[in-house]
């Protein structure tokens, strides 16, 4: 909703470009500013490719256009408890490479496992501000199907000792709660003001 993508290949080589409209260039260049620093850390994020003056966007007039590097790998969806455990993994990782940033991922939703190089990364970066981390956990959890599944995910979070049992354990369904409101605010407003780009209709 807001942007497009698109598959650029030459020579052999795979990147996406990504427009969203011009309200959301600022967010995108906040994300993609992440991605670049987790790259930098060793994990796939879809890092932007600079253009000839170093700039991450390209501002056009209906859109801001950003060329990304391509992640390998097919999504998972945490289905099985070896895609729960992956993300919990990967996601505390991640947190583990921003620690210290001035800005960090506000939902990192979109896992890519890169099956035959045993690597797992992480795409579609377009929000990046300073929050709670239990707030990427909750949109982990959501995106997996929610609390009835999350047992894996959250035990392989907790490994990495990003942030304490306790603190996810009191913490963690209170966030849930407040993640599903910002999913619904997050389609209710397009719908209500008639803006249906990536929607298929509206529903009652």
């Amino acid at each position: 909703m807001g942007s497009a993508t698109r598959v650029v290949t030459h020579g052999g080589r795979r990147w996406v470009a990504k427009a969203v409209v011009p309200a959301l260039g600022p967010q995108l260049a906040g994300g993609l500013s992440v991605a670049t620093m987790l790259e930098a850390a060793g994990i796939p994020a879809c890092a932007p490719m600079p253009t000839l003056d170093g700039s991450a966007l390209v501002e056009l007039e209906a859109a801001s256009l950003a060329l990304l590097s391509w992640v390998e790998g097919e999504p998972l969806t945490g289905a099985g408890i070896g895609d729960q455990r992956m993300i919990g993994e990967k996601l505390a990782l991640v947190h583990q490479a921003l620690r210290g940033a001035s800005i960090r991922r506000t939902a990192a939703e979109h896992f890519r496992m890169d099956a035959s190089g045993g690597r797992c990364g992480l795409i579609d970066w377009i929000v990046a501000l300073q929050g709670p981390l239990l707030y990427d956990l909750a949109s982990a959890v959501m995106y997996v199907g929610g609390p009835d599944h999350r047992g894996r995910l959250v035990e392989a979070y907790l490994r990495r000792e990003v942030v304490t049992a306790t603190e996810v354990e009191r913490a963690l369904p209170v966030m849930l709660r407040f993640r599903w409101a910002v999913q619904a605010d997050y389609f209710a407003w397009p719908v209500l003001n008639h803006d249906l780009t990536g929607i298929a209709g509206r529903r009652q």
